[in-house]
């Protein structure tokens, strides 16, 4: 099996429409969604490049984002990753005005469809320095030896 093959069977991803090319050859349906937060999607390896995948791994630039307003869930066979991020709000005393805004500060959903060769009990999240990164191990191979009677 190919590591394209291996990729495809594994790990599917929903997506902005911008990316329907690149993903469609990991086997995932693009849906529409605004996002201006980056993400990587990269594999962890036991060893060196030719070793056994041991885990899939998202990166998500959440800078300005707090952990509180982010969250992580798996429903069925899709990974969830939800922001809610408060519009900047004016009060009495002080009104803001953009002279130019760039910056990510919208709330937002990302989608991502999951093998069943995800071990979706052991997915491990962390939040540091404005980075999501969600850890996705494969369910791990057992062989079970069979008795002949």
């Amino acid at each position: 099996m190919t590591q394209k093959q291996i990729t495809d069977s594994l790990f599917g991803v929903l997506s902005p429409k911008i990316f329907d090319e690149f993903f469609s050859s990991c086997g995932g349906k693009a849906y529409d969604a605004i996002t201006n937060y980056p993400y990587d999607i990269y594999v962890t390896r036991n060893g060196s490049e030719q070793h056994q995948i041991i885990s899939y791994n998202i990166d998500v630039a959440l800078a300005g984002i707090l952990k509180e307003n982010i969250s992580v869930k798996v429903v069925g066979e899709i990974l969830h990753i939800n922001v809610n991020h408060p519009e900047d709000k004016n009060d009495g005393d002080v009104y803001i005005e953009y002279l130019h805004k760039k910056l990510a500060k919208r709330s937002m959903m990302l989608q991502f469809k999951l093998s069943s060769l995800i071990n979706t009990d052991e997915i491990k999240t962390t939040f540091v320095n404005g980075i999501l990164t969600i850890s996705m191990p494969l369910i791990k191979e057992t062989i079970k030896e069979i008795t002949i009677v």
